[in-house]
């Protein structure tokens, strides 16, 4: 319902940018606002912008696909692009008023000639002073039209001056945003390594450290494929894990978009670690059609694809639902639903007393919960250690800035009572398909035990 609503701003907001693109365009050169010229530019905009909508609504395949991808490419520019149409707007604002204030004096100045053209139709009653008046009058006629002329001449001259304003900063808002997608595109591509050392103070018998490496939100579809996964699990298995944790979102509501299923499942099958791979849902992890982030169409039983289980299970990932594991019976790995996509069997999920009811206690407890929410809670209930995602850091600047406000923790670490909070900005992206003051990342968690 919210994509349907929000359609038609998104038409009018690039109706009125293409607008000023044609403005921008008049300012450059004059050949540019031939019709032919403005039609393929418009033709042009109009794929990049309705790529997204047409390819949400088209069944799977290979124009789909490319209309998705072409299409979560226009949605982060979009996004830039608005900050220019905005500021483009307010030059606009300023110009209009200075041109208001000109024209304000230009009729005070036709004013005050009215007032000496009446002057001069009272020559008559002043015989005496005809000669001397004539002059005057003359010479304030000749010094108004020299005024006139001088006050065209300007009016011109501002606004060439104000068209090559226009078409320089245009040109370098257009050069910015270009700039900032390619960044984006490469450094959404590069996968780091976060590193962080904790400790838990539990005394564990013949284990005095734990080897953890936290991965999530890879977002498999129309962005991130094969070559992805393939760079993540280069990384992972560089850590010589203990264990891999997957905090949720491997898919990205789609399971018709991954690229190469099989490929995704033998790279998936590579990861190496000690005590094998554990995963939760997140809130994409669910077969729905989505326009630019937000649901469109229904699925009443906000549940994983019946091929995403058994994806899942052929890459030799293990999926906790609301349960635990007691690891080598030397500490509890908890896998929490997804708070809003709690998914199938699960109408509500455990509470965080009912997380470490019957636990032994003098064990680590570890919590994976897609979304960083309950920290309080579940470091009241006992819990060592809560492993989320879901935030990606806000992926794209500034909307890290509004996610810090969003969450307790909206990335990286904080201690929350006794228990330490890692969150992960994720290996994939979703939606724009860019990365831009955030990186991709898996975390690599070196964990202490005892004091």
């Amino acid at each position: 319902m919210t994509a349907l609503l929000l359609s038609p701003l998104y038409i009018i907001f690039h109706i009125h940018a293409l607008c000023l693109i044609y403005k921008w365009m008049g300012c450059c050169k004059k050949h540019f606002n031939n019709i032919f010229v403005k039609i393929i530019v418009g033709v042009i905009y109009g794929i990049l912008v309705l790529s997204l909508p047409i390819g949400t609504v088209l069944h799977a395949g290979g124009l789909q696909r490319l209309l998705m991808t072409i299409g979560n490419f226009t949605l982060g520019a979009s996004l830039y692009e608005a900050f220019v149409v905005i500021v483009a707007d307010i030059f606009i604002l300023i110009s209009k008023k200075r041109r208001s204030k000109k024209e304000a004096k230009a009729a005070l100045k036709a004013e005050k000639k009215a007032l000496k053209e009446a002057k001069k139709a009272s020559k008559n009653e002043k015989e005496k002073s005809e000669s001397v008046i004539t002059e005057v009058e003359s010479a304030e006629n000749k010094e108004a039209d020299s005024e006139e002329i001088i006050s065209e001449a300007t009016e011109e001259a501002d606004k060439k001056t104000d068209n090559k304003g226009l078409a320089i900063t245009g040109g370098l808002a257009a050069a910015i945003i270009v700039l900032l997608c390619v960044i984006g595109v490469i450094n959404a591509r590069i996968i780091r390594t976060s590193e962080y050392q904790i400790t838990i103070d539990k005394k564990v018998e013949w284990m005095k450290e734990l080897n953890v490496v936290m991965v999530g939100d890879f977002h498999l579809g129309y962005n991130v494929g094969s070559r992805q996964m393939k760079k993540m699990v280069k990384k992972i298995n560089a850590q010589n894990p203990d264990i891999v944790l997957i905090v949720g979102d491997v898919f990205d509501n789609d399971y018709d978009a991954l690229d190469d299923p099989d490929e995704l499942k033998t790279i998936l099958k590579d990861i190496d670690s000690r005590y094998g791979v554990y995963a939760v849902y997140g809130n994409h992890d669910v077969q729905e059609k989505r326009l630019a982030g937000f649901p469109f169409g229904k699925n009443k039983d906000k549940a994983p694809d019946e091929r995403m289980e058994k994806f899942l299970e052929d890459a030799g990932i293990e999926m906790l639902r609301d349960e635990y594991v007691l690891v080598d019976n030397k500490f509890y790995i908890y896998g929490r639903p997804d708070a809003d996509r709690p998914g199938k069997g699960v109408e509500k999920r455990k509470t965080a007393e009912e997380i470490v009811k019957g636990l032994n206690m003098s064990k680590p407890v570890i919590v994976m919960d897609h979304q960083p929410k309950e920290l309080a809670k579940l470091s009241q209930a006992g819990v060592d250690l809560d492993l989320s995602g879901h935030t990606h850091n806000g992926q794209i600047w500034p909307c890290n800035l509004l996610t810090r406000l969003m969450w307790d923790n909206s990335y990286g670490y904080k201690q929350i009572g006794d228990m330490h909070s890692i969150v992960t900005s994720g290996v994939g992206v979703f939606g724009p398909n860019m990365r831009i003051g955030t990186r991709a990342e898996i975390c690599h968690i070196e964990i202490k035990m005892g004091n």
